[in-house]
C-alpha cells in the first residue's frame, strides 16, 4: 500500500508535522501541535509508510513498505521529490534528459548527510516557485517542507529565516498562534564557532554537545570557483552536479540573497 497521495490534505494534518520535524523532541513537538504521540505514531505508519493498519511492525516490515513521495514541479522539466521511508528522507533531483536516473541532493537520516541547500537557495526556490506557478499547495508551504534539508543556519541569517518561517507557517494555519513563535525556534538551529546552537525555553540559545571535529576545520558552506558553493556535510559535496537546478532558479527568480 502507497502512503500519502494527497499533499494538500498532508500538510493541513499536524501529525504530518510532527513526523516531518523528527529530529525536534516529540513531547515539544506533539504539546506544540496539539496532538499526542499516539495519534502522530499512527499517522506515520497508515500515511506517511503507508501501512495497512496502524498496528506494531518489526523494522524488516517497515522496511518494505512504499512510503511517501512528494514531487514538486519546476520550470524546464525539473522536479525535486522527497520520499519519506522508515529509515530516511531522501532528496532527489530530477530531469528527463539532466537527471534521467535522479541525483540526490540530500539524505535526511541519523547519519548527518544535511545540509543539501543553503538559506539563499531555499528562498530561491520559493520565489521560483511563486513566479512560476504551483498547483498543488501554496508556495510559501515550500519553506516549512524544505527547511529541514538545510537545517544549519548563521546568525546572519537569523532574523530573516525566523520571519520568513513564521509568515509561511502562519499561511498553513496548523498552529495555534500563540505557539507558532516557539516552534520556530525550535527548529532553528544555528552553527557558531563550530558549535550547534540549539533553543531550550530556559537556556535559550545553548550548544548541548560540540560538533565533529571535521565540521569545525571547515565553515558551513566555502565558496570554489571550481566547484561553486559546497559543504562537507552533504551528498551536495559538489555543487557542480546540481549547476544546472540552480541555473534554472536563476532565469525564473533572481537570486534571493
Amino acid at each position: 500500500m502507497s502512503g500519502i497521495t494527497d499533499w494538500l490534505e498532508a500538510i493541513a494534518n499536524p501529525c504530518f508535522w510532527v513526523n516531518r520535524y523528527y529530529e525536534v523532541d516529540p513531547d515539544v513537538a506533539t504539546e506544540l501541535f496539539g496532538v499526542s504521540f499516539k495519534e502522530c505514531q499512527s499517522y506515520y505508519l497508515k500515511h506517511l509508510l503507508g501501512c495497512e493498519d496502524d498496528s506494531e511492525r518489526a523494522d524488516e516490515e517497515l522496511e518494505r513498505m512504499d512510503g511517501s513521495t512528494l514531487a514538486i514541479s519546476f520550470p524546464e522539466d525539473y522536479t525535486w521529490t522527497t520520499h519519506f521511508t522508515h529509515t530516511a528522507f531522501v532528496h532527489t533531483i530530477y530531469h528527463p534528459k539532466v537527471f534521467p536516473g535522479g541525483a540526490r541532493i540530500a539524505v535526511e537520516s541519523g547519519h548527518g548527510s544535511l545540509p543539501g541547500l543553503r538559506w539563499s537557495e531555499l528562498k530561491q526556490m520559493v520565489a521560483c516557485l511563486q513566479q512560476w506557478g504551483h498547483g498543488a499547495f501554496d508556495a510559501r508551504a515550500v519553506f516549512p517542507l524544505l527547511y529541514p534539508v538545510m537545517w544549519l543556519i548563521t546568525f546572519d541569517e537569523l532574523d530573516d529565516v525566523r520571519r520568513t518561517l513564521c509568515a509561511a507557517w502562519d499561511v498553513l494555519q496548523v498552529l495555534e498562534p500563540s505557539r507558532l513563535t516557539r516552534w520556530v525556534d525550535e527548529v532553528i538551529v544555528i552553527k557558531d564557532k563550530g558549535q550547534m546552537l540549539f533553543y531550550d525555553l530556559v537556556l535559550g540559545r545553548h550548544a548541548p554537545f560540540e560538533v565533529s571535529s571535521h565540521a569545525t576545520e571547515e565553515p558551513l558552506w566555502a565558496y570554489d570557483p571550481r566547484r561553486g558553493w559546497h559543504t562537507g556535510h552533504s551528498l551536495r559535496s559538489d555543487s557542480s552536479t546540481f549547476a544546472s537546478f540552480f541555473a534554472m532558479l536563476e532565469r525564473y527568480a533572481p537570486a534571493q540573497e
